[in-house]
């Protein structure tokens, strides 16, 4: 069952988004080669993606593991198997200093700013939510319809999910007995560096490789199953009624 989604509402999380990734690579070691790393805006764009429910069931025993001991399990909870292909417009803008150390350490310092759109993206995600709190993961990219080269079958030639192969797939992932996992599968990167050299523009290479390999390490740390995102929508309801306390207080 495909889903048709009004991407547009969601550019109202794009400061949120850009605030996340900031706070999240202010822990990434840079190369002796850059400085100053930041993310300088982002668009979500206007191209929504594919999406397609492939399964519905009750969520996995982790996710109650991360909620109060309290919560008692409802019948509300419900968690699904979601095919996602995106091929869209997403727009992140970046800059950085790009660092020239020879004659001497820091002898030139040339900002860049460089742009990574083109993401093309398709995997098999869950979504669960239960306890006003939604759980997001990446359990495998899909491509010629298997986890990896070997003959691990999750999705066959028509759409269906095996769902032996899927736990099975899930239990070696809580190992990290799994193969990597890209989630971005292509990416393009533009560049802002006006005027330059033959070796400033082969440093400008090297600095597009570190990107790619860090947005793609970032979403596997953070996102890849066993990771996952949590969007707990408590802390919403918690402020609406301190607000409301003050104005009646007021």
């Amino acid at each position: 069952m495909s889903i048709d989604l009004n991407w547009s509402l969601l550019n109202d999380f794009n400061e949120k988004i850009k605030d996340l990734l900031n706070e999240q690579i202010q822990s990434i070691e840079l190369p002796d080669f850059l400085a100053n790393l930041q993310i300088n805006s982002i668009s979500l764009g206007t191209k929504a993606p594919y999406i397609a429910i492939k399964h519905i069931s009750n969520p996995f025993e982790e996710f109650y593991n991360e909620l109060d001991k309290s919560y008692s399990r409802k019948e509300e909870d419900i968690q699904f198997l979601v095919e996602l292909k995106y091929d869209g417009d997403i727009m992140i803008e970046i800059q950085v200093e790009l660092l020239m150390n020879y004659p001497s350490q820091e002898f030139i310092t040339l900002p860049i700013t460089l742009r990574i759109v083109e993401i093309s993206i398709h995997s098999l995600i869950i979504l669960a939510y239960l306890d006003k709190q939604a759980f997001i993961s990446f359990l495998c990219d899909l491509d010629d319809g298997t986890v990896d080269e070997r003959s691990n079958t999750i999705t066959s030639e028509d759409g269906t999910i095996n769902m032996s192969k899927l736990q099975e797939h899930r239990h070696k992932s809580n190992n990290n007995n799994i193969s990597r996992i890209d989630i971005v599968k292509d990416l393009k990167i533009e560049n802002e560096i006006g005027d330059a050299d033959g070796s400033i523009l082969r440093n400008v290479g090297k600095v597009e490789k570190f990107l790619v390999e860090m947005l793609r390490n970032l979403l596997r740390d953070e996102v890849a199953w066993p990771g996952w995102i949590n969007l707990d929508f408590n802390e919403e309801d918690e402020e609406e009624e301190e607000e409301e306390e003050g104005e009646e207080g007021d």
